[in-house]
């Protein structure tokens, strides 16, 4: 079941950390202090479900101390997300089966309200309480397992999981997994699970590596470095794993922007009655193509429940854009932004790119 009640939040060194009990697991929640505008720039679709499958109860000092050590606040901090620890209720990983990860992953959302890790979903036609989810895109999911907790990754997990997936039951088969120091030979069902095998047997390596088609085999972990260089290309997307591009190497720029909007009578948004107000956006555009002269301009508005990066990804506008040679504007949080605050934006935006006011589209 849900939160239905905020949990407690504390401040403490470097973040914020919560708890929540749930019927098989309890979750301890960390989230790296960060300088990004995240309740204006939604980051969350890319964001990595940072999963630590906690090897050993840790005191809150020990759970900083280990997202801090290896690397995954800094990493957490830089898509404004958390790294979430996972301990078994049973106390013993060896008793658990698929089905606390699929009520970890029915406890886990998305969304654009949120704060401290915590995902508040609101309901906005019906008078009923918010309700509280760890905040994470399931779709991203990347385990880190140790000794017994990556064992329990290795027997469950390495196949095909249904559960409770975005919008209603579906597949939620995990992205990614590091699995350290195992006991047992594994034998993959699924050849897309992207797995790094650390100080594992020839054994494991060997299982590991005839079946799973993304795999790399450490001697030692650098869980930022091996997420950057590896993890982070992949996502699964309604059950087929997904490859994103390198926008560093394929030619392609994604950026994003914050401009200050005047607030138009008509808005009856969050920011209603304000003088001003902040509009983000993410802009896609092949390298040096604002050089060339006037661009055509695809300005693109997302659903109610989704982000400007959700629609340049999943509906593929970057990859139009990329190939006619237009400038592709995805613009953040629509339910803020009124027509007349849009073309406001459009008006800001002129001063960055050469917008050709003839051909702008919708």
């Amino acid at each position: 079941m849900p939160m239905m009640t905020m949990p407690e939040v504390k401040k403490v060194q470097g973040g914020t950390l919560w708890s929540n009990t749930y019927n098989l697991f309890t979750a301890r929640v960390y989230t790296p202090e960060n300088d990004l505008p995240g309740q204006i720039i939604n980051l969350g679709f890319k964001a990595p479900c940072l999963t630590v499958l906690a090897e050993k109860e840790w005191d809150d000092d020990g759970i900083i101390a280990f997202a801090v050590k290896s690397g995954l606040a800094k990493l957490a901090a830089s898509f404004d997300s958390s790294v979430i620890f996972i301990s078994p209720n049973s106390g013993d990983w060896d008793r658990e089966d698929e089905e606390l990860y699929k009520e970890f992953i029915a406890e886990t959302k998305i969304g654009p309200f949120y704060k401290d890790g915590v995902l508040i979903q609101k309901n906005f036609f019906r008078p009923v309480p918010d309700t509280y989810f760890i905040r994470g895109a399931i779709f991203r999911v990347c385990l880190y397992g140790k000794g017994k907790s990556a064992d329990y990754v290795a027997r469950n997990l390495l196949r095909t999981v249904n559960g409770q997936y975005l919008w209603g039951p579906g597949e939620i088969t995990p992205s990614a997994a590091c699995l350290e120091g195992l006991s047992v030979v594994p034998a993959p069902e699924r050849d897309d699970i992207a797995v790094i095998s650390v100080n594992n047997s020839a054994a494991v390596n060997d299982a590991l590596k005839a079946k799973c088609r993304y795999f790399l085999q450490k001697e030692k972990a650098d869980y930022e470095q091996d997420w950057r260089g590896f993890t982070v290309r992949f996502k699964r997307w309604c059950g087929v794993i997904e490859e994103e591009p390198e926008f560093d190497t394929n030619g392609v720029i994604e950026e994003y922007g914050v401009e200050e909007i005047t607030t138009s009578p008509d808005d009856n948004g969050r920011f209603r009655g304000t003088a001003t107000h902040p509009v983000g956006y993410f802009a896609y555009y092949n390298k040096g193509l604002p050089e060339k002269g006037p661009l055509p301009t695809v300005i693109t508005f997302h659903g109610g429940g989704d982000s400007a990066l959700h629609i340049a990804h999943v509906s593929g506008w970057w990859r139009v854009a990329a190939k006619y040679s237009f400038l592709s504007i995805c613009v953040e949080n629509h339910m803020d932004v009124t027509a007349t605050e849009a073309m406001k934006l459009v008006e800001k935006l002129r001063a960055k790119y050469p917008i050709d006011m003839t051909s702008l589209y919708a």
